[in-house]
């Protein structure tokens, strides 16, 4: 970045937390300043969405994990589909048949506790397939600190 770069803060918050362009772009835009601000902006702005959208999915599926353990335990017709729950479930929602069955097993597994921290969907797929249910739990718990 050169002397007329953007500084760390390009933008600042008003009373009505509008954003607006901090003093040092105001007086010092130029065409460098304005990509390499926008650039900033951009790619900073994608590592919050995807922190959000990670975040989403890992709760969705816990979410989704608890109805599916909920019908089983207490659904009025859980009998009459019994084993083929999944298969009927993909067919219905569009979720794969082996996403259902990661979904299941996240919930039963992980504590909601693991599952609102930062570790991605990805993260805590990859763990399921630890064998060891102990293990897998040490290993989850070891992994959501670090990230």
């Amino acid at each position: 970045m050169g002397r007329d770069a953007v500084g760390e803060k390009d933008l600042v918050m008003t009373t009505k937390k509008k954003p607006r362009p901090s003093a040092s772009v105001k007086g010092s835009l130029n065409f460098t300043a304005l990509a390499e601000a926008i650039q900033r902006v951009h790619e900073e702005s994608a590592v919050v969405v995807n922190r959000v959208v990670n975040t989403a999915v890992t709760l969705r599926n816990w979410i989704i994990g608890a109805y599916i353990v909920e019908y089983e335990m207490h659904g009025a017709d859980r009998a009459k589909y019994g084993e083929k729950l999944f298969p009927r479930l993909a067919e219905r929602t569009g979720l794969s048949e082996a996403l259902l069955g990661e979904i299941h097993l996240f919930y039963r597994e992980v504590p909601i506790s693991y599952a609102r921290r930062k570790l991605s969907w990805t993260g805590y797929r990859h763990l399921l397939r630890v064998a060891d249910s102990k293990k897998r739990l040490v290993l989850i718990k070891e992994a959501s600190q670090k990230n």
